[in-house]
């Protein structure tokens, strides 16, 4: 590891830690108390919620990777779309709506993909499940006018 790598984990490492005790130093929290909570928890849920998400976050990975096989030499390894997937939630962490550039971005510098290439199959699925929702919200507020226009029509009727 050389020196700029060195500096560039040491600064890193030094924001967090000064965010984390600027946060904690706000909130006026009882270090003991939580301490306390912590020690009381029940891990066997924590455990199955750290599996759970892991797999919600692999599941997503292996979609894209099925996504991309159309427009991809060769397919992405499981573990590069997996740390492109966790790469992009923690940068919409940061910037709203940044991830989807930032999973791309990731893959490009794991697998040597195009930005563009990748791009499009991820939009393509974001923006499906989207017009789902739309699709879906649309009927049910339709339904909703309907009943609505019938009810004051027997009122008023």
């Amino acid at each position: 590891m050389n020196l700029k790598n060195i500096l560039k984990y040491l600064i890193s490492l030094s924001i967090a830690g000064g965010l984390l005790w600027f946060t904690f130093q706000q909130s006026h929290l009882d270090a003991a108390g939580l301490w306390q909570k912590i020690k009381a928890a029940d891990y066997r849920w924590v455990l199955l919620s750290a599996v759970l998400t892991f797999v919600a976050h692999w599941s997503r990975a292996e979609r894209w990777r099925i996504l991309l096989e159309p427009v991809v030499p060769q397919r992405p390894s499981s573990l590069d779309t997996t740390v492109s997937v966790l790469t992009g939630y923690l940068a919409n962490l940061a910037l709203p709506r940044a991830g989807e550039v930032a999973r791309c971005g990731t893959l490009y510098r794991l697998s040597g993909y195009r930005l563009m290439l990748v791009l499009v199959p991820l939009w393509l699925s974001d923006y499906s499940i989207c017009s789902c929702w739309c699709c879906y919200l649309a009927l049910r507020l339709s339904l909703s006018l309907t009943g609505l226009v019938s009810s004051l029509w027997n009122f008023w009727g």
